[in-house]
């Protein structure tokens, strides 16, 4: 029995012995192999593009994977797997979210609902433009679309206090918060607009729009669902100051 025990003794160090040999040397050649590794297919739930020094510039992901993403430096992991289906996130180079792409589409209760969106962000603050499209049901609008927002980025504390407040529990102390937060901060969060809109609409027209800095349209170039073409000029209460044709 003892000389069967010391067979068994002597195996198990010959094969850790071997073992830990081509474990080392598997990681040798990898430390000296190619920079570029080929594959023909990957299957994974995320893929993370990094820098040199490891700090995130894109995030390829599905839908429960896509990242909340950071602003000023501020984590948001609390929208982590709720942008509403899959795509990638870009982010700049100090790590802040500044654009990406989403896209969804499935039936609900029988109604065809899709959507897809790519965005990119001004310096720290919200959308400067994007291409979009939307349908639910028969209802579709695609477009091209810019905005205008403040010329000043968001600040870590502002941040702060809108992942503060958006982890609430809805209800009214939630409004009241979010109403709080941009009337202390009405510099960096006032002021976002759509100021171009290049597109088909939700009343089937091909359409141009030219907003003012309210956001409110004030010229118009369409032809409508029943190929009539018409250009108008508006006031800022919406009211047709020139049509043409007349």
């Amino acid at each position: 029995m003892d000389s069967k025990i010391e067979r068994e003794l002597r195996f198990l160090k010959a094969y850790a012995y071997v073992s830990t040999l081509a474990f080392g040397v598997l990681i040798f050649v990898a430390a000296k192999g190619p920079g570029a590794v080929k594959f023909t297919e990957i299957d994974a739930e995320r893929i993370n593009i990094r820098e040199k020094d490891g700090h995130l510039r894109l995030a390829i992901a599905n839908t429960d994977r896509m990242p909340g993403g950071t602003v000023a430096g501020v984590d948001l992991s609390y929208r982590d797997g709720k942008r509403d289906g899959a795509g990638m996130i870009f982010f700049n180079d100090e790590g802040d979210e500044d654009g990406g792409l989403v896209y969804s589409g499935k039936m609900v209760d029988g109604k065809r609902v899709a959507g897809g969106t790519i965005r990119f962000d001004n310096y720290r603050q919200n959308e400067a433009i994007g291409m979009s499209h939307s349908q639910e049901g028969d209802n579709n609008e695609s477009a091209l679309e810019v905005w205008d927002q403040p010329n000043v980025p968001l600040t870590a504390d502002l941040v702060r206090g809108l992942v503060k407040v958006q982890t609430m529990s809805d209800g009214q102390a939630k409004k009241d918060a979010m109403q709080a937060l941009r009337k202390e901060h009405a510099t960096e969060l006032g002021h976002f607009t759509e100021r171009v809109f290049v597109g088909r609409t939700k009343h089937d027209d091909a359409a141009v729009l030219l907003m003012d800095t309210n956001g409110k349209p004030r010229i118009r170039m369409a032809v409508d669902s029943s190929n009539v073409a018409t250009l108008q000029f508006l006031d800022e209460n919406g009211k047709v100051l020139y049509s043409l044709p007349k």
